[in-house]
C-alpha cells in the first residue's frame, strides 16, 4: 500500500510537472510574441521619428526658399522701379556702353593720379636722403684723397712693401736662431759655476788619490795584487746581486705562502662550516623524509577513505575504493585493478573531481580546527551526470551538511531548483543588467 501511495504521489508529481512545463512552454510562446510585437512597435517609433525629423527639415527648407522668393520679387520691382525712373525710350545699350568705358578709362588714370600723387608727397624726404647720400659721398672723396696725398708724402711702394715682406720671412731663422743661442747664454754662469764645482771635485779626488797612494806605500802596497783585488771585488758584486735577487725572489714566494696560508685557513673554517650545514642538513632531509612518509601514511590513507566512501555514495557503491601513489596521484579500484583519472568517462572524473575536493576540503578544516562557519561551492557539477548519478550526487552532497553547514550549487539545470533550501534565479533583464529573485519553493 505504501509502494502505492508513492508510485500514485510520483505520478501526480509527474502530472504537474508535465502541466508545468506545458505552461511554461506556452507562457515562453507568449512571451516570444509579445517580445517580436514590441521589436515591431520599436522599429515603427524609430520610423516614425525619422520621418518626422524630415518632415521638420523639408518645412524649415520651404520656409528659407519662401524667404528667398519674396527676397528676390521685391528686388526685381525696385530695379523695374528705377529702370521706370530712369525712362526706359532713352536707354541706349551703346551710350551705355560708352559710359562704362570712359569709366575704365577715368577709373585707371584716377589710380595714376594716386601713385603719382604719393610720389610726389615722398620727394622732400627722397630729396633730404639724396643730399645726405651726397654729401657722404664728398666727405669719402675728401679723406680718399687726403690719405693719397700722406702715402705721396711719405713716399710709399708697394712693390718696395712686398721686397721688405720677403726679406722680413727670409730672416726670421736668423731672428730664432738668435733667440735660441741668447737663451743658452742666460745660463752662462750656472755652467760657469758647474764647471767650478768639478774642478774643485777633481782636484779633492787627485787629493785624496794622493794620500791613498802614500797610505799603501806606508803599508808597502806595490799595485801589484790589484789585478786580483778587483776581480775578487766584481765577484762579489756578483755575488751581492745573485743574493739580492734570491732575496726578492724568496720575499716573494714568502708573501705568496703566506697568502696561500690565509686562503687556506679561510677555506679550512668554510670546510667546517660547509660540514655542520651538510649534517644539518642529512639531519633535515631526514627529518622531512620521516614526515613525508607520516604524511603519506597518515594523511594520504585518510584522505583516501574519505575519498572511497563519498565517491562510493556518488557511484551507488560501484566506485568505493580509492588509492594515492607516491606522486599522490589518484588510482581508482575498478573490478579487480587500479586505474588512473583518464581512463573513466567524464561524468566519472566529475564524480572523482567532487569527492576530492570534499575530503580535502573535510581535512583541511580539521588540520585547522575549524568547526563552523564553513561551506563548500561546486560550480556546473550536474552538466554531465544521468538522472540516477545526480541523485545520487546530492545525497552525498546532503551526508556532507554535517562537516559544512552551508553548501552553494551553481547550476543551469531547472531541476535543480527545488533541490535545496533556498534558491536565487538569476536572469538577463531587457536592459542587458542581471537581475536576481528568490525563487519560492
Amino acid at each position: 500500500a505504501l509502494v502505492l501511495d508513492y508510485d500514485r504521489k510520483l505520478q501526480s508529481l509527474d502530472d504537474s510537472e508535465q502541466r508545468t512545463r506545458g505552461e511554461l512552454g506556452a507562457v515562453a510562446e507568449q512571451s516570444a510574441r509579445l517580445e517580436e510585437q514590441i521589436r515591431s512597435i520599436h522599429a515603427d517609433c524609430i520610423e516614425i521619428d525619422r520621418a518626422r525629423l524630415t518632415l521638420a527639415d523639408i518645412s524649415a527648407r520651404r520656409e528659407a526658399e519662401e524667404a528667398a522668393l519674396t527676397t528676390a520679387v521685391s528686388q526685381i520691382a525696385q530695379k523695374e522701379e528705377e529702370m521706370h525712373r530712369l525712362g526706359i525710350d532713352r536707354y541706349d545699350p551703346r551710350s551705355h556702353r560708352a559710359l562704362e568705358e570712359e569709366i575704365t578709362s577715368l577709373e585707371s588714370a584716377r589710380a595714376r593720379l594716386a601713385e603719382i600723387t604719393a610720389m610726389l608727397g615722398r620727394e622732400p624726404v627722397l630729396g633730404a636722403e639724396r643730399d645726405s647720400l651726397v654729401d657722404e659721398i664728398k666727405e669719402f672723396q675728401d679723406l680718399l684723397a687726403e690719405k693719397r696725398t700722406t702715402l705721396t708724402e711719405i713716399g710709399y711702394d708697394d712693390a718696395r712693401k712686398r721686397d721688405l715682406e720677403a726679406g722680413l720671412e727670409a730672416l726670421r731663422p736668423l731672428r730664432d736662431e738668435f733667440i735660441s743661442i741668447t737663451d743658452r747664454l742666460s745660463h752662462e754662469p750656472e755652467i760657469l759655476g758647474r764647471v767650478e764645482a768639478a774642478r774643485a771635485e777633481q782636484a779633492s779626488l787627485r787629493t785624496r788619490e794622493s794620500e791613498i797612494g802614500e797610505s799603501l806605500a806606508t803599508l808597502g802596497w806595490t799595485g801589484e795584487e790589484q789585478p786580483a783585488v778587483n776581480a775578487s771585488l766584481h765577484a762579489l758584486e756578483d755575488s751581492l746581486r745573485t743574493c739580492c735577487s734570491e732575496k726578492t725572489r724568496l720575499a716573494e714566494q714568502i708573501s705568496r705562502l703566506e697568502s696561500l696560508q690565509s686562503q687556506l685557513q679561510g677555506a679550512r673554517a668554510e670546510a667546517a662550516r660547509l660540514k655542520d650545514e651538510l649534517e644539518l642538513l642529512r639531519a633535515t632531509r631526514k627529518i622531512v623524509a620521516e614526515y613525508i612518509v607520516y604524511l603519506m601514511q597518515v594523511v594520504r590513507s585518510r584522505i583516501e577513505a574519505d575519498v572511497g566512501r563519498i565517491l562510493g555514495e556518488i557511484t551507488s557503491g560501484r566506485y568505493d575504493r580509492v588509492l594515492i601513489d607516491e606522486d599522490f596521484n589518484l588510482l581508482i579500484r575498478d573490478i579487480d585493478n587500479d586505474y588512473p583519472v583518464e581512463r573513466f568517462s567524464g561524468g566519472e572524473q566529475d564524480d572523482i573531481a567532487v569527492a576530492l575536493r570534499i575530503a580535502l576540503s573535510r581535512y583541511l578544516a580539521h588540520l585547522n580546527r575549524v568547526c563552523e562557519n564553513t561551506f563548500l561551492i561546486f560550480d556546473e557539477i550536474f552538466g554531465s551526470q544521468d538522472e540516477e548519478r545526480r541523485n545520487s550526487l546530492l545525497l552525498a552532497l546532503r551526508s556532507q551538511e554535517a562537516y559544512f553547514p552551508q553548501i552553494l550549487l551553481i547550476s543551469h539545470i531547472p531541476e535543480m531548483q527545488g533541490e535545496f533550501a533556498n534558491t536565487l534565479l538569476v536572469e538577463l533583464g531587457s536592459d542587458q543588467a542581471s537581475r536576481i529573485q528568490e525563487v519560492n519553493q
